[in-house]
């Protein structure tokens, strides 16, 4: 199994795979981007993952076109980890190109998604409730998602999501044979114009810090399930 891990460095991302424990597993031959981006790997079987799960991780932070440019180096992808600062509005724009580039890839069609919304201890973070609407994912079917909050100072939530994922991947390949089928089905839709496919919804940051500041929420580290 192999996961790509994309989020900024001061989205804790490094903090996020040494909670899974990742980070005490050596560091396998490594891939260079064609623009000299240093691509992380590192296999594990540790507490979480039965099977040997392998880690793809880059110090890409902000830049969509480059990582449209290491996806084909990166080889088969079997789930996604996506880490968004939702403390700092100067990083949404890039993370939301980011984003869409990973969804729109052929290559992560039905992959499973998993988004850990960090930083929720912040007073003006965006709740994760906020996230699921600005990136659309009530409108990308075809694959399992889970939005996770959770906070910088204990990450608590990402034991619990680690097993969500790993869970995830085993039900898509149980499931393969049906999701093929289901984008088959899907791919001619698109070929005649008839997608149900929502389009991508303009992410307006002002809008989401508006009702940050004014939602009171139960838990900081709550998550939203959906997907198929």
């Amino acid at each position: 199994t192999r996961v790509l891990v994309v989020g900024p460095t001061d989205a804790h991302t490094a903090a996020i795979l040494k909670r899974a424990q990742v980070d005490r597993v050596p560091a396998i031959e490594p891939l260079s981007g064609p623009g000299g981006e240093t691509i992380d790997r590192r296999q594990t079987s540790g507490k979480w993952f039965g099977n040997v799960v392998e880690f793809i991780s880059s110090n890409i932070d902000e830049s969509a076109e480059a990582l449209q440019h290491i996806l084909p180096i990166c080889g088969q992808i079997d789930a996604l980890i996506f880490v968004v600062d939702c403390a700092d509005p100067n990083s949404f724009d890039a993370a939301f190109q980011q984003f869409s580039v990973l969804l729109s890839s052929a290559r992560l069609a039905g992959a499973p998604l998993l988004v850990f919304a960090t930083q929720q201890e912040s007073q003006h973070a965006i709740p994760a409730q906020d996230l699921v609407e600005a990136f659309g994912l009530h409108t990308t079917p075809g694959r399992p998602w889970r939005v996770q909050a959770c906070c910088a100072s204990t990450f608590d939530s990402v034991s619990e999501s680690a097993e969500w994922l790993v869970d995830a991947c085993a039900g898509q390949v149980c499931n393969a044979a049906a999701h093929r089928r289901q984008q088959k089905s899907e791919n001619a839709a698109e070929a005649t114009g008839l997608s149900r496919r929502g389009p991508w919804g303009k992410f307006a940051c002002t809008r989401l810090f508006s009702r940050a500041s004014s939602i009171a929420r139960a838990s900081r580290e709550a998550a939203i399930v959906g997907g198929a």
